[in-house]
Formats: structure tokens, C-alpha cells, sequence
């Protein structure tokens, strides 16, 4: 983790050109990065609708196709069309300086979006540090105003998960970059917001969908990690997408920067979640609960596989030269990198996935309603049903 005292350097994007900035042109300018097919598709819709310009980097054509069917008007196809006005796709992926300063370009606020599952972190979990770093050092360059930063609930330093051990990391990356960017004089007005979630819910989520799909095997019986205690309070990735377009609007009033908690309106533990989806399919299923005394043995016996691995990273403490990364998958949920292991999804059992206090209906304004998850459980269920919705 970086200190507070350490000035953001990085040769290799300081020794670039400044970004030409017209002001009529990038007030209105949203760039959207990080896990695009589920997530950041949704945030790009939610600030066209705001009549803001979106631009999103999207690693694969699997990426693009999701902006393209999240952002299409409602009624129509969007496979093989191109973007609608306001919304511009840039290809490239996060390894990419040259990649991520040419999304961020021209654009007046940037959001960095990074779903954290029961099963891990969606997207890149291993370069996640790294991302950010380059992340935020593109938006120093490009002079950007406003940064939002996807963080998870229960983002600590002493976080059992490398998950939310990582976003706590990278909350203070924000920070330090933040700092850096007033004293640099670069962006006087720069404004980072951190928006912390819990799993995000909807289809192709990899946290209902997975549940639903658990309850709809032939099966009689399934196995259950540890007793399905952990609580959750899951929001709809549409209600969060809403959330994050708000902090680049201005009106009523512009927001604080500082850190958000955005949950959903209901608190359940995921053995409640796994029955209300064997009630609404009608099944009946003997469940198999493997202690996690014995699990925490078996993955205690796993390859220490560091930072490709089982999830025994450790926060790196000291920043890397952001221009030098290992190439890995350009895919998202399309195409994930390797699997976090069994370390890490044990982990996550014993994190914290509640928000103390929820800012979202603040943020939504007081006619907005959050998607319950009666709601979203019978979206996902469509989704599966149905095969023109992705599950």
C-alpha cells in the first residue's frame, strides 16, 4: 500500500503529451473501464440516459456486444450495430497505458467498475492493484475531474479475503493519487467518490444466476460451503449503475467526494437465498453442508499460488512502475482469468457484506424505489428460461 507522504510518479505516462482539454466537451464526457459485460455496460446505459457522452473500454468483442445490447433502445436488436449516439467504444484493455489514457482522453469524469462476488472478484482479480494504479495515474494525464472507484463492503486492510483486503488498497491508492493530483496542480478541481457494494444482483451476475443454477440441477441433493450463514444485502446492478451516474450529474447539487455505501433494501444469508430459489422452482433438494474446519484444512493444504492463484496474495506494499504489467486474459466475465481457488472463496464466508448505513435511496432520490430481491430473483429466473437474456 502506498504511503500517504509518496508522490504519484509514473515515467511512463508523464513523459506523454498533456491531453488536450475543452472544457464544452468533457463536462459531459463519461469514460467507463474495468469489468464491462454484466457491470459496466449497465453504467454506461445509466449515463447516456442522463444525456451524458460515454465512451468504454472494452477488452473483447464480448464486452462490446454487452454495451451495445445494454445500450440499445428498448424494442431492438443490437447484435452487429453499431454504438448509439452518446455512446463511443474504445478497444484496448487495462495492461495498456497508452490504452486506458486514449478511453480517458477528452473525458471529464472516468469510473472504474469492479464487481467482488461470493466467488471472488469478477474481473482481473490478481492485477487489481495494479489496474487502479494505472487507472488513476491516466486520469492524472487526461486531467480528469471526477473519478468514481467501485470498491466492495467490508473493504479492510485486515479483510479475511485478498478481495476486500485489495479494495481497501486500492480506496487508499484513490486517496494518495487524489492528493497528488491537488498538489500538481494538474487537476485543481479533481473529485474522487468510493462506491462500495456488495454483491451486485441481475442476470449473468455470478451471484443469483449461480444460485438459480445450483437449484435447477436434476439433482436431489447439493453441497453447501460451510452452513450458509454469511449475511448479504445485495443490490441490482441497474439501481447501482444509477447510483454511479448520479456522481457525475450535478443536479439538484453536486455531491461530496468521499466514500458511499450503496446496498440493496433486503439483508438475507445465502442459505435464505439458495431456499427462495428452490421454493419459487418448486424443488426440493437434500443439502450437503461441508464444515468449514474441514474445507480450511483442505485449502490450507493447497499450492500457495500467489498472486495467479489460490488467494494468499498479500497487499503489495510498494507501487510498482505502472507501465511494466504481466499480459493476462483480455476477457471479463466472457472469458475470466484463472480461478481464485478454494483459499479465497472460504474467505469471503467470513467477510462483511452489510452496509452499516446504505446510501443508495440518498443517492436515487426519494421517488426511486430499489429493486427488491423477490424482483430480481424472477429476472434471473426469466434470464435462465429464456434464451434470448443472457444467464
Amino acid at each position: 500500500m502506498i504511503s500517504d507522504n509518496e508522490q504519484p510518479q509514473d515515467s511512463a505516462l508523464s513523459s506523454q503529451a498533456p491531453v488536450e482539454v475543452r472544457p464544452e466537451e468533457t463536462a459531459r464526457k463519461i469514460a467507463v473501464v474495468g469489468e464491462i459485460p454484466f457491470a459496466g455496460s449497465r453504467v454506461a446505459r445509466a449515463l447516456a440516459r442522463r444525456g451524458l457522452a460515454v465512451r468504454v473500454l472494452c477488452p473483447d468483442s464480448a464486452a462490446e456486444q454487452a454495451v451495445l445490447r445494454a445500450c440499445a433502445p428498448e424494442g431492438t436488436v443490437a447484435a452487429g450495430a453499431e454504438p448509439q449516439a452518446g455512446i463511443e467504444v474504445v478497444h484496448g484493455d487495462l495492461d495498456s497505458n497508452v490504452e486506458i489514457v486514449k478511453a480517458l482522453g477528452g473525458a471529464g469524469g472516468a469510473c472504474f467498475v469492479s464487481p467482488v462476488t461470493m466467488a471472488g472478484r469478477a474481473y482481473r482479480p490478481w492485477q487489481h492493484l495494479e489496474d487502479i494504479r494505472r487507472f488513476m495515474a491516466a486520469a492524472l494525464v487526461a486531467k480528469i475531474r471526477k473519478v468514481v472507484y467501485h470498491s466492495a463492503l467490508g473493504a479492510h486492510a485486515r479483510a479475511a479475503s485478498c478481495a476486500l483486503r485489495d479494495a481497501a488498497a486500492a480506496e487508499e491508492t484513490a486517496k494518495v493519487w487524489a492528493a497528488g493530483a491537488e498538489a500538481l496542480a494538474a487537476s485543481p478541481s479533481f473529485k474522487y467518490y468510493v462506491a462500495r457494494t456488495g454483491p451486485l444482483m441481475g442476470p449473468a451476475d455470478g451471484f443469483l444466476s449461480e444460485i438459480v443454477r445450483k437449484a435447477k440441477t436434476g439433482l436431489p441433493f447439493m453441497g453447501v460451503l460451510g452452513y450458509g450463514s454469511t449475511l448479504v444485502q445485495p443490490l441490482h446492478v441497474d439501481d447501482f449503475a444509477q447510483c454511479c451516474a448520479r456522481f457525475f450529474s450535478e443536479q439538484p447539487e453536486e455531491l461530496e467526494a468521499g466514500r458511499y455505501s450503496l446496498a440493496g433494501p433486503d439483508t438475507k444469508t445465502l442459505l435464505e437465498l439458495l431456499d427462495m430459489a428452490l421454493a419459487r422452482l418448486g424443488r426440493n433438494k437434500l443439502k450437503f453442508h461441508a464444515p468449514l474446519f474441514v474445507l480450511g484444512a483442505l485449502a490450507a493444504l493447497s499450492p500457495r499460488r500467489g498472486r495467479a492463484g489460490s488467494g494468499d496474495r498479500q497487499p503489495i506494499s510498494k507501487q510498482p512502475e505502472i507501465g511494466v504489467s504481466p499480459r493476462c486474459s483480455r476477457g471479463g466475465i466472457s472469458a475470466p482469468p484463472r480461478a481464485v481457488g478454494l483459499r479465497e472463496r472460504l474467505s469471503l464466508l467470513f467477510d462483511v457484506f452489510v452496509a452499516e448505513r446504505n446510501d443508495a435511496s440518498r443517492l436515487l432520490g426519494p421517488a426511486a424505489a430499489l429493486l427488491t430481491l423477490k424482483q430480481t430473483q424472477e429476472e434471473v429466473l426469466a434470464a435462465h428460461i429464456s434464451p434470448a437474456l443472457p444467464c
